[in-house]
């Protein structure tokens, strides 16, 4: 997880995008286990009251960033059938950011030309999150794919309205952090 981080922050995202598979192939019991056996945290557990409790917390939170790497990884190599399947699969294990893996699965479906299906996840997304520019630009492109201007327009001055955030991505990427557990 942490080196592919690191080739991400380097815009290396094809070795980024194997190491986050990788990590995500590999049992949390398995990372648990060897983190307790590990000569290099015994010190750490020794001295952390709750360190169980802690390492949990943490390797929770690292798988979650994971699935949001990988498809952030194919969503910058422009993979966007895989895009929409990691979503799908990310949000069959992870409720949480929701409304993050339906935005990028929205614009993934608008750039497989699936319209329809791009507007209803980034209404989905935006219910959520309706602060989000990128995701109101998406949506009123998608309307206009379906010949639906009329339904467009309020998107358009939405997005060009409001002081608003970019992207999920800009919100998320200053939490994501490397490992050490």
């Amino acid at each position: 997880y942490s080196k592919g981080l690191m080739h991400f922050e380097n815009g290396e995202y094809a070795p980024a995008l194997k190491l986050f598979r990788s990590a995500m192939s590999t049992s949390p019991d398995t990372t648990l286990s060897f983190t307790y056996m590990s000569k290099i945290f015994l010190p750490i557990r020794d001295i952390t009251e709750d360190y169980n409790g802690t390492i949990n917390i943490r390797l929770k939170k690292a798988y979650r960033d994971c699935y949001a790497l990988v498809l952030l990884s194919q969503y910058f190599l422009k993979d966007y059938r895989g895009v929409l399947n990691s979503a799908n699969y990310a949000l069959k294990e992870n409720s949480e950011d929701k409304n993050f893996f339906c935005h990028y699965a929205g614009i993934a479906a608008y750039h497989l030309g699936e319209y329809q299906f791009s507007v209803s996840l980034l209404q989905q997304s935006l219910q959520g999150d309706p602060g989000n520019r990128e995701g109101l630009e998406y949506l009123a492109a998608a309307w206009e794919s379906l010949g639906r201007p009329d339904l467009a327009m309020p998107f358009k001055i939405e997005a060009n309205r409001r002081d608003i955030k970019g992207s999920p991505f800009e919100m998320i990427k200053p939490k994501l952090s490397l490992q050490i557990f």
